[in-house]
């Protein structure tokens, strides 16, 4: 009997030991957080543990205050950027500790607006100057634009070109405006960057494209001079250079100059062309050195044509030609040349189709 007293009586003992052993615990206080957009956005985490922990994961864009511990800890998780896209970025932290681990999802919110962009949409560039309409988001209440030669974009960040686009006067997008960029280098890279605003002034994604303007050297040419006229014809010549395998051409025949197309740019003119020739009703392309004639009103005085060749490959050429005449008091044929002068400065023009598809309703479209 004295011997199975003992051992009853060292069970309890045995048990009592065993229920005085902590099990391993690592607990986190929350499983997601969310930070601002804005730099310097900060939250806090506590990280509850019994044994040492090891944090890890991260982004180049997020701040954490430690990344290993012992026992329980707070850690501060901040943004060491504002977030310049209509896009949320996140990261997973994961915190380990033996065997066990918990995982941190960090969100930060978008610090632009999206569907929010003026972008280029089609494209024409030349030697001297670049023409392109716009695709706008369905947030766009204003825009900035901006064109800058690739060497001196790489002088400056992102943040400042930004900068310096929110300072410029802002344009109220419409479908129909055409920007085009004249007096610029042939055969050099140019950076066309924008951005656009909601109608409560927030920023949308910052947009830039890469355009590159063409070669002015051994370039398809087509020369329409004015030889002559009558009550009904204008007697024409064409020129081409050796390179010039076809060319499309615009001429207007009317009682007025018309101002809206003489005083565009050679970008705005070859845009025009070539979106008129993509449309539904294409222009042919001309290939003809000898003389011909083009209708005219008794009472027309003025006539212009607009020409842009192609070469052996069917490519648009770097350049556009002009040539036009008015008649004078004496009833002769006046020529000149509306070429531009070559200038340093870059010039920005913004058009309205509004007038444009009105004159060309006037225009002689040659076949």
């Amino acid at each position: 009997m004295k011997k199975l007293f003992f051992y009853l009586l060292t069970l309890p003992l045995l048990l009592g030991a065993v229920s005085c052993v902590d099990p391993d615990i690592l607990t986190v206080n929350l499983s997601e957080i969310i930070l601002g957009a804005e730099e310097k956005s900060s939250q806090n985490i506590t990280i509850s543990s019994t044994s040492a922990w090891t944090l890890s994961g991260g982004a180049d864009w997020l701040q954490i205050s430690a990344t290993s511990g012992i026992s329980n800890s707070s850690i501060k998780l901040t943004a060491k950027s504002e977030n310049n896209s209509s896009s949320e970025r996140s990261t997973t932290l994961t915190i380990t500790s033996k065997d066990l681990s918990c995982h941190v999802i960090v969100r930060q919110e978008p610090g632009r607006v999206a569907n929010c962009t003026a972008t280029p949409n089609k494209i024409v560039a030349l030697a001297n100057g670049i023409a392109f309409d716009y695709s706008f988001g369905s947030n766009v209440n204003r825009y900035a634009v901006m064109l800058i030669e690739s060497k001196e974009y790489n002088r400056y960040t992102n943040d400042e070109i930004i900068s310096k686009l929110t300072e410029d006067e802002r344009d109220t997008p419409e479908d129909n405006y055409v920007t085009s960029w004249s007096n610029l280098k042939p055969s050099t890279e140019y950076i066309v960057c924008s951005i656009a605003f909601d109608k409560n002034g927030k920023q949308g994604d910052f947009v830039n494209n890469k355009i590159n303007t063409k070669s002015n050297r051994n370039q398809a040419e087509a020369t329409i001079s004015i030889e002559g006229y009558d009550d009904n014809y204008w007697y024409l010549s064409t020129t081409t250079t050796a390179y010039c395998s076809s060319y499309y051409m615009v001429a207007y025949s009317g009682t007025t100059g018309n101002e809206v197309l003489l005083y565009s740019s050679d970008a705005y003119l070859a845009w025009l062309i070539k979106n008129q020739n993509d449309s539904s009703y294409p222009l042919t392309p001309i290939v003809q050195s000898q003389a011909w004639r083009v209708s005219k009103a008794a009472n027309d005085i003025y006539f212009h044509t607009y020409t842009w060749g192609l070469d052996a490959s069917n490519e648009y050429a770097g350049t556009i030609s002009r040539n036009g005449g008015s008649i004078s008091e004496s009833k002769s044929v006046k020529h000149f040349n509306m070429a531009e002068e070559a200038s340093k400065t870059i010039i920005k023009n913004r058009h309205s189709l509004n007038n444009h598809f009105e004159a060309i309703e006037n225009l002689n479209i040659i076949n």
